[in-house]
């Protein structure tokens, strides 16, 4: 993970959240994105992730992500908070609060969920 309250690129704080979770991944990990209610897609792997934001942040012109907070969450999730965006007709940035929880089973990640409503 980035550092807290750091601005990190959208897809180098994809890459640090792989390489960090890699190992403690399950290996059926799935990746889920949850946006406006009913719009959801799920892929499968680092993979699927790196897929899903890429195509999340094809219409920006820069995406970074700030972890403002990491908490635990009840039945073993852990939820970074965190804040992205600059749209790429924006002149000044906007920014968007989010969330990812990270479920958890037998000690292993098994989902990664990104929220655009934390």
């Amino acid at each position: 993970m980035p550092p807290t309250g750091t601005a990190v690129p959208a897809a180098r704080a994809v890459e640090q959240l792989a390489e960090g979770l890699g190992p403690v991944a399950a290996p059926e990990l799935v990746c889920v994105m949850v946006g406006a209610p009913g719009v959801r897609s799920t892929s499968d792997g680092f993979d699927g992730l790196r897929r899903a934001w890429a195509d999340w942040g094809e219409t920006f012109s820069e995406l970074e992500l700030i972890v403002d907070d990491v908490s635990k969450c009840r039945q073993g999730r852990s939820c970074p908070r965190a804040r992205s965006g600059r749209h790429g007709t924006a002149a000044s940035g906007m920014e968007q609060d989010s969330a990812m929880l990270l479920r958890l089973g037998d000690g292993r990640i098994g989902a990664i969920e990104f929220h655009v409503d934390p």
